[in-house]
């Protein structure tokens, strides 16, 4: 398979043609901004959730099922009103660093200095971690 640059294919345009293509001004005009920032940069903070710490140190987040389709289920289908939902070990110890001011790095090297065993691709499963957080609106960055 032979690779194409883009120098390669605007190398023989005419003049009238224009410049290559700058693609962050495009993605700034399109109203989509450019981060540059690094990921464990960011600061997380915990969204209005309830939480508890278990006897164990395991910690449980306590989410109320609310909506149209929840309300359904819990009159015909007899589900809970609110979901207890348990993290492992490691989930704890990064749920019990975010404090709003710490990085996601800082609390890489929390986690990494408090759990045996989980430097193995630490910071590989803690920003997948992250982004689970942040998709089912646990977590926002600030």
């Amino acid at each position: 398979m032979k690779r194409i640059s883009i120098r390669s294919i605007t190398d023989g345009l005419p003049p009238e043609c224009g410049s290559p293509v700058n693609f962050p001004e495009i993605m700034q005009e399109m109203g989509r901004t450019n981060r540059k920032d690094n990921y464990l940069d960011r600061v997380p903070e915990i969204n209005d959730k309830k939480w508890n710490v278990l006897e164990d140190g395991i910690v449980e987040v306590v989410v109320e099922n609310k909506g149209f389709y929840n309300t359904i289920a819990q009159k015909f289908f007899h589900r809970p009103r609110f979901s207890f939902i348990k993290l492992d070990k490691y989930g704890s110890c990064v749920w019990q660093a975010i404090d709003g001011e710490r990085t996601v790095y800082d609390i890489g090297r929390i986690l990494e200095k408090e759990q045996e065993g989980a430097s193995d691709k630490l910071y590989e499963r803690l920003v997948t971690f992250f982004g689970i957080l942040e998709n089912n609106k646990y977590i926002r960055f600030k």
